[in-house]
């Protein structure tokens, strides 16, 4: 199966082509919605710095579209939301080279929350590549958000089982076109663009994976007490450090793997008493900070 869309057939070119975006949109709200169909939203911030609590959002765009919720297909795209606000400090010189963006390009700019909860409160699915960082900045803002399903592009689909990449812009490439990159429309338009596709031989869209997986529980397994010499057997399982809970955490997505979980750290972490601990999150508050 050609998983890479622009391979030839021979398999010894590639070919991708350059993709600008969905333009304008349809006006959702002169589409009659058939009983099954539901409005989902692909969200993108551009911020100050990765620093969660105390950095800024300085960009957002949201574009809307039209989904099927029992075989996820989308069947009609939206218009979209942008907007900019001005950082109460300079950029730094790695966002303006990295966005583009600049503190005169932003000066005046506010971002109207009211108006962006306005638009995405008929949203029963917001997607990001990156939700864990975009919710954390947007449901600082937005009460619409906090009560939203959130899926995520970047966990809910199993890349690795088909590519040796994860980013946006490898997955793009892969798939055949690119896209002038991190500023928050071309991202919105290009990852829209990526899930309407598919790696599997059933035709099942990389959306119809995240819209299930987003419905679904997720599970954090929290490896409090591990002692130091531990660090890179977790680290090599993929936890990650919790600067506020003061421990290893790792996601998983089903009960079976927590199980599974539970039994290694019991044998190679906790010899003595299984110290780890299992938090059930909603699928509304997946991805919350």
């Amino acid at each position: 199966m050609n998983l890479r869309n622009g391979l030839s057939n021979d398999g010894r070119s590639f070919t991708a082509h350059i993709f600008e975006g969905f333009g304008k949109g349809e006006d959702l709200s002169q589409i009659k919605l058939d009983t099954d169909d539901r409005i989902g939203a692909i969200l993108d911030i551009e911020a100050t710095g990765l620093d969660k609590k105390q950095d800024e959002i300085i960009e957002v765009a949201v574009r809307k579209f039209i989904f099927n919720s029992k075989n996820g297909k989308i069947k009609s795209i939206g218009q979209t939301y942008t907007a900019l606000q001005q950082s109460t400090k300079p950029l730094s010189d790695i966002i303006i080279k990295i966005t583009g963006l600049t503190d005169k390009k932003l000066a005046g700019h506010k971002i109207n929350w009211q108006e962006f909860d306005q638009y995405i409160d008929d949203v029963s699915l917001i997607i990001a590549h990156n939700a864990q960082f975009d919710r954390a900045f947007i449901d600082r803002y937005s009460k619409e958000s906090t009560k939203t399903i959130w899926g995520c592009s970047w966990y809910h689909v199993p890349w690795r089982d088909y590519f040796p990449v994860q980013s946006q812009e490898g997955l793009a490439l892969i798939h055949g076109f690119f896209y002038e990159g991190h500023r928050a429309l071309a991202d919105v338009d290009a990852l829209l663009k990526l899930i309407q596709m598919s790696a599997t031989d059933n035709g099942d869209t990389y959306f119809k994976t995240i819209m299930e997986e987003s419905n679904k529980p997720t599970y954090w397994v929290f490896a409090e007490n591990a002692k130091r010499d531990k660090k890179d057997i977790l680290k090599q399982r993929r936890y990650w450090w919790d600067t506020d809970k003061r421990c290893w955490k790792k996601r998983f997505s089903s009960i079976t793997d927590v199980n599974l979980e539970m039994g290694f750290l019991g044998s190679e972490i906790y010899p003595s008493k299984n110290l780890a601990k299992v938090e059930t999150v909603r699928p509304v508050e997946n991805f919350k900070l």
